[in-house]
């Protein structure tokens, strides 16, 4: 076999395979079945036997009581066993609001209650939450409520007065439906204390006119892994990194780590939604959407900032009826969101998740009466003007050896944004005047 005769064979044989290579390529169906989607990490809910509707969340702390036949007698309770109730009855009527332009209420031909929200609610969320209808015109936007007052103005009808925090009507509405003779009935007056009004630097407050006690309490803590929240607050949480700790994931731009047992989560991309919904609504949407509440919470504040597209929205801890304040992470006690131009673009929360039995649970001192309060705060000079609320609470201190929470009864003042304990703020006064300063007072 000569050269020639091999390389023509050589070369017949590269030709086929090539022709084999290529049909192989043309008529290759690869199985796409496998990498279709990219995998996703589940949401999992974080506490699933807190399944909370609006008006468990959203809600009046406070009712107070108006005597027809005393006007000077004023009462109420912050126990939830009877101002639940008495909300639920009241947001299950029909009512009508026939003249929103009209602020003069009709006259109470009975005893009035009142019914405080802890922060002004939206006109959105008070439509989201009454069984309500307007007949001439829409309601006003732009207002937020804080309060509204119940009372019969006819032997068979009732009117409620929708009021903002200067204590102006915003409007008022009826409705046949609603039998005030059964609300008091049902919650019974005796179960009530005698309050006062004080008036603060824009809103009007009822304080106890007799000293008040509650229990100290104890309970065992966990924490909430912070992994649960990837697949919640990142859109492609199998993306992220994490550092050497554990503490911090990252998916390039946002960030979600943990300090302490606070959650804090930041998202510098805020583009905006075509269409944006109700701050307070769509706050607590995103808490239910993974059932992340880990306790009793309350609706708890509400601030905008319309020039900077900013809304702030806040859920605080509720334990036997009171708000509860941490000592030392003021976020322990809270879930916080703060949006921007309609996208999420902070969120802080506690990731403390507090057990249903108590360690301990012991009767605490007497705290003050709301007169002693206002003698304490003037030998303080702090003028009531300069306070934006005043009202009863628990500090929170977190025993992180013993994994041990405990709530103190105690008096407390907000100014701006921040509140502080009482007691706290009077030892901090106390501690800042000198011997010499403080026998010339």
């Amino acid at each position: 076999m000569n050269r020639e005769l091999i390389k023509s064979i050589a070369l017949t044989v590269l030709v086929v395979l090539s022709l084999c290579l290529t049909w192989s390529i043309w008529t290759y169906q690869g199985n796409y079945s496998a990498a279709d989607t990219e995998k996703t990490l589940e949401v999992v809910p974080i506490d699933p036997e807190n399944d909370f509707s609006l008006e468990d969340v959203v809600k009046p702390n406070q009712l107070i009581h108006f005597s027809k036949s005393d006007e000077g007698d004023v009462s109420g309770t912050i126990s939830k066993e009877y101002v639940e109730p008495v909300f639920s009855r009241i947001i299950k009527a029909k009512w009508t609001a026939d003249s929103i332009g009209n602020n003069n209420p009709l006259k109470a031909v009975s005893d009035s209650y009142e019914l405080l929200f802890p922060a002004p609610v939206t006109i959105n969320t008070l439509q989201a939450l009454f069984n309500l209808k307007t007949n001439d015109a829409p309601l006003p936007q732009n207002k937020l409520i804080d309060r509204f007052v119940v009372y019969r103005y006819m032997p068979k009808a009732t009117a409620i007065v929708f009021k903002d925090s200067d204590e102006d009507t915003v409007f008022y509405a009826t409705t046949t439906e609603l039998d005030m003779e059964n609300i008091e009935d049902e919650i019974g007056k005796g179960h009530f204390k005698r309050y006062f009004a004080v008036k603060l630097r824009n809103k009007r407050v009822y304080l106890p006119e007799e000293p008040v006690r509650f229990q100290r309490l104890v309970y065992p803590y966990k924490l909430i892994n912070l992994e649960a929240f990837k697949p919640i607050l990142f859109a492609n949480p199998d993306k992220t990194d994490y550092y050497s700790d554990k503490l911090t994931f990252s998916d390039g731009i946002s960030q979600l780590k943990q300090e302490g047992n606070v959650l804090k989560f930041f998202n510098p991309a805020t583009n905006g939604e075509a269409a944006i919904r109700d701050p307070i609504i769509r706050s607590f949407q995103k808490v239910s959407s993974h059932k992340g509440w880990t306790d009793s919470f309350i609706y708890d504040q509400f601030t905008s900032k319309p020039a900077e597209g900013e809304e702030n929205v806040e859920f605080r801890l509720v334990r036997n009826d009171l708000p509860v304040y941490s000592r030392t992470d003021p976020y322990e006690s809270v879930i916080a969101f703060t949006w921007e131009n309609g996208s999420l673009y902070k969120l802080n929360r506690t990731l403390i998740n507090v057990g249903s039995n108590p360690y301990s649970n012991e009767k605490s001192d007497p705290l003050p009466s709301g007169r002693s309060v206002l003698d304490m705060l003037e030998q303080a000079h702090l003028p009531l003007q300069n306070l934006d609320d005043l009202q009863l609470g628990y500090v929170m201190d977190v025993d992180e050896d013993q994994r041990l929470v405990t709530y103190t009864p105690d008096w407390f003042i907000k100014k701006g944004d921040d509140w502080e304990s009482l007691t706290s703020y009077l030892n901090r006064q106390k501690a800042t005047v000198s011997p010499s300063e403080e026998g010339t007072r």
